[in-house]
């Protein structure tokens, strides 16, 4: 089974509502807390980012990327905010206005997890301990 957990900074000028749904559109499952100045969450469910990925056509883009995002036994990396306010996927390039989203992902093997996201359709089987 894998632990997915979430970051997001929240900022003054933002509805805690808005980035909790940022996060639930790509992460529906997530179990969200709000803190002074950060939403978080936890999630055990890759799939709808998997279908994300495979619908916007981005899985090779976003695979070369998470392989470089390989932390030891974890995948750590970053989503765009504004994007998943309207059920995007959108990597995270760093110095926007609101921030990102923080993701790390642990409890499989990294590249087994990056080819579930983003491997071909007939050349793997569902993993049931992602979804």
């Amino acid at each position: 089974m894998v632990k997915i957990r979430i970051r997001a900074p929240l900022w003054p000028t933002e509805d805690p509502r808005a980035v909790e749904e940022a996060i639930r559109n790509i992460f529906p499952d997530a179990v969200i807390r709000v803190g002074e100045g950060y939403v978080e969450g936890v999630s055990e469910s890759l799939e709808n980012l998997r279908e994300l990925l495979r619908r916007e056509r981005i899985r090779d883009a976003v695979r070369e990327a998470l392989r470089r995002c390989v932390r030891g036994d974890r995948i750590v990396f970053e989503f765009n905010k504004q994007a998943a306010t309207v059920g995007r996927f959108s990597l995270g390039v760093g110095n926007v206005p609101l921030g990102d989203v923080e993701v790390e992902i642990s409890g499989a093997d990294p590249e087994e997890i990056i080819e579930y996201l983003t491997g071909k359709e007939k050349a793997k089987e569902k993993r049931s301990d992602y979804v």
